[in-house]
């Protein structure tokens, strides 16, 4: 998904009166974009976290900004990452009779323990996974794992879906994302004008 950005017709004076001087107003037009972009970043990881029942800690590598080009063909680019959010990383895991719980997620029948590697992970046994999102596909039994053990494996790192609620949201700002700009713009073009 992307976002497109556009001027509004009231801010056409200052860019009439900026555009003899294209370093200033590239300087105005780069700050607004950055801004609304941090502000997108901001706004969008909070609601996300929030319809998601997860800590934002969690989501916010999953928001890129980047630059494409330079001077008037450059472009910002806001990606959002929609894998599946590893379930451990939605809050504090804790072992139940059940399952496991995280925030407000059960997972019954998962086990969050140190299966793989030094970090403890919410994980499940591929035979008794029928609804649960993974974060990668099943792993197959280790080499060094004990003869009492094999039945028990292959496990599946769980997961929690992003997409659904990241797809709303996208749209739900698309149509804000072009006030906040124009707002932010003419912010910026009276401070090169009138400051700078």
């Amino acid at each position: 998904m992307h976002l497109e950005i556009s001027t509004e017709k009231h801010l056409q004076p200052l860019i009439d009166q900026l555009e003899n001087q294209p370093k200033l107003f590239t300087k105005a037009v780069q700050r607004a974009m950055r801004k609304t972009a941090r502000w997108l970043k901001t706004r969008m990881a909070r609601e996300l976290a929030k319809q998601m029942g997860v800590v934002q800690k969690g989501l916010k590598s999953r928001f890129i900004l980047s630059t494409e080009g330079k001077g008037k063909n450059q472009k910002f680019i806001f990606w959002l990452g929609t894998y599946p959010l590893a379930a451990e990383m939605a809050g504090k895991p804790r072992n139940t009779k059940k399952g496991v719980s995280v925030k407000k997620h059960r997972f019954v029948g998962a086990f969050y323990k140190q299966v793989y590697g030094s970090s403890q992970h919410v994980w499940i046994r591929s035979q008794r996974n029928t609804r649960y999102s993974l974060v990668r596909p099943s792993s197959s039994t280790p080499g060094n794992v004990p003869k009492r053990l094999s039945g028990r494996f292959p496990v599946e790192r769980l997961g929690i879906e992003i997409d659904p609620i990241a797809v709303e949201l996208f749209k739900r700002y698309e149509r804000r994302v072009n006030s906040q700009f124009n707002r932010l713009l003419e912010k910026e073009l009276n401070y090169v004008l009138n400051v700078e």
